[in-house]
């Protein structure tokens, strides 16, 4: 098995900068030269089989696709495919919508991604990382805003009194 480097070979992807570097692990089918190779590739790639060992590198051990662990599918819920969440990390508002980052069951690092709030379905996910970390963003309560609003407004009349004494005090002078 071996990985077949991708520099010079023209596949049919979106964007060359985001190709993968290798693609395989493919399979020899038998030795041409001492220094070329056939290989068994999938019938969408119409590309010649056979390649020199330069764009050819062994697959080690470690990196065998049948040893990585296959991801939990979905289960469906109401109709629709959901997955389940291993713990919600981290909130953030975002065009004022309240988003988490969401950890998911069977899954790394790599495919952390931010959900907004009404795409997650146990509440108690939420309850639970608000009392564990208080000082994230939250949702906001529900009806009238709080009294800060209307000490605000209270405290304009008392700055433009203030600003009109200072100007009058400073017309006095002049």
């Amino acid at each position: 098995m071996v990985w077949l480097c991708t520099k010079d070979l023209r596949l049919k992807l979106p964007c060359k900068k985001l190709t993968p570097r290798f693609i395989g692990p493919l399979r020899i089918l038998r030795q041409i030269t001492p220094v070329s190779y056939k290989l068994e590739l999938p019938r969408s790639y119409r590309i010649a089989t056979t390649f020199h060992v330069s764009f050819l590198k062994p697959v080690h051990a470690s990196q065998a696709l049948s040893d990585v662990a296959e991801p939990p599918p979905p289960f469906e819920v109401d109709g629709s495919l959901a997955y389940a969440v291993h713990s919600l990390l981290d909130s953030r508002r975002c065009g004022g919508r309240l988003q988490y980052l969401v950890d998911w069951e069977g899954y790394g690092p790599e495919e952390r991604s931010w959900v907004a709030t009404e795409d997650l379905l146990d509440p108690s996910l939420i309850s639970d990382f608000h009392r564990d970390q208080p000082d994230r963003p939250a949702p906001w309560p529900r009806g009238r805003p709080s009294h800060r609003s209307s000490l605000a407004s209270r405290a304009a009349p008392q700055f433009l009194t203030l600003y009109n004494c200072l100007f009058n005090q400073l017309n006095c002078m002049w």
